[in-house]
């Protein structure tokens, strides 16, 4: 029996993913490098050692922000 899938969006992209995991998993699933990135869900920022603890719900937005170099 498969999974249930939940729908997501991850910088204005729909994506499904696993239902009932972490925001860690979900990065994981959508192989994104986690060490030079910032994290809003539903527009809260959140802490890197959230990570594993905060699960992802149907229509979560997900905002996966880089660092920009300017000067």
């Amino acid at each position: 029996m498969s999974e249930k899938m939940i729908k997501i969006s991850v910088n204005d992209k729909q994506e499904s993913v696993n239902a009932n995991v972490s925001l860690a998993i979900v990065l994981n699933q959508l192989n994104i490098d986690k060490r030079m990135i910032s994290i809003a869900v539903n527009s809260d920022f959140v802490a890197k050692d959230q990570y594993d603890s905060l699960i992802i719900n149907e229509s979560d937005l997900i905002d996966v922000l880089t660092p920009i170099a300017g000067g």
